[in-house]
């Protein structure tokens, strides 16, 4: 099955629930620096990616850390863009012979995806939909 099949599929009953998050998108290690770059300028060009989510570039040094680290930070108002980020993703990775492995973040949790199989897409999607639906409930709570 298609992946953007199974995006859809995953996001149908959920596709008007407005929310706002962000999505911190960062490489494993210094040296993937032009990977996570060549990744925010693949989702920057994106239509569907551009026209649901706000697409930064982000420099930040987290405790402990020498050095600032570079994310792609993404704020997003519906679910429907998590499928069209997440679709955008996995056709980057498909597109490359050696991506780098990218984390990505909501609410300080992070979630690291081991492949762009419809399978790993699918339950991606899961989990950073309920982590944005957490996140939002906190905002409202506090």
């Amino acid at each position: 099955m298609p992946i953007a099949d199974v995006l859809c599929q995953s996001v149908v009953s959920m596709s008007n629930q407005r929310l706002e998050c962000r999505v911190l998108i960062k490489v494993q290690t210094h040296d993937d620096f032009a990977g996570l770059m060549d990744l925010y300028r693949w989702l920057r060009d994106d239509q569907e990616v551009a026209a649901s989510a706000k697409v930064l570039r982000n420099s930040h040094t987290p405790p402990g850390h020498m050095g600032a680290v570079e994310t792609i930070d993404l704020v997003i108002t519906h679910v429907t863009a998590i499928a069209s980020l997440l679709i955008s993703y996995a056709s980057w990775l498909k597109s490359r012979s050696r991506p780098p492995q990218c984390t990505f973040s909501i609410g300080g949790l992070d979630v690291t995806p081991r492949d762009a199989s419809p399978a790993t897409t699918e339950q991606l999607i899961t989990v950073l939909t309920a982590l944005a639906a957490a996140e939002r409930k906190s905002d409202e709570a506090g």
